[in-house]
């Protein structure tokens, strides 16, 4: 009887553990196709795109994004991919706590939490084409702004 017990926990946990991991990793990873946008951001915004990693089935984007004069604690972001064609891709990012941007702190602005990382599988995208990179902020009012930073990613 305690032997079906413990069979029984074991494979309920590792069905678990794992119908976790494919729903993290799907939510993750999601990327939503939006409408063609200009660049529409009127606060003042700090950003950097600091490493983007070529990976066998992913394209890794970390850096971090700002707003001025704002404590940053509810940001809502994107990283967008805005093909030659104008057609942009919204890939959710995840948060990321960035200590090492304590220096720029000010009374009004707080960075510690304006890291992101953002992940897209290169089946998402098409081989030899640019993507301009940019980001969609979405306030907690449910405003959306758009900017695009002038960088680029190649799939080759």
């Amino acid at each position: 009887m305690e032997k079906k017990i413990v069979v029984s926990s074991l494979v309920v946990i590792l069905i678990a553990s794992f119908s976790s991991y494919f729903l993290l990793e799907k939510d993750f990873s999601k990327v939503k196709k939006i409408e063609n946008t200009v660049n529409s951001y009127n606060t003042d915004l700090e950003y950097d795109i600091e490493d983007i990693t070529y990976l066998d089935k992913d394209v890794l984007i970390k850096g971090w994004l700002a707003e001025i004069n704002s404590t940053n604690q509810y940001i809502n972001r994107a990283i967008l991919l805005k093909d030659e064609g104008g057609n942009i891709i919204a890939i959710k990012t995840e948060a990321e706590n960035r200590p090492d941007l304590n220096e720029k702190n000010t009374d009004t602005t707080n960075y510690n939490r304006c890291g992101l990382i953002g992940r897209v599988r290169n089946s998402e995208l098409i081989s030899n084409k640019k993507y301009e990179i940019g980001f969609k902020v979405i306030s907690q009012d449910e405003k959306e702004q758009v900017i695009f930073t002038g960088e680029f990613i190649e799939i080759s």
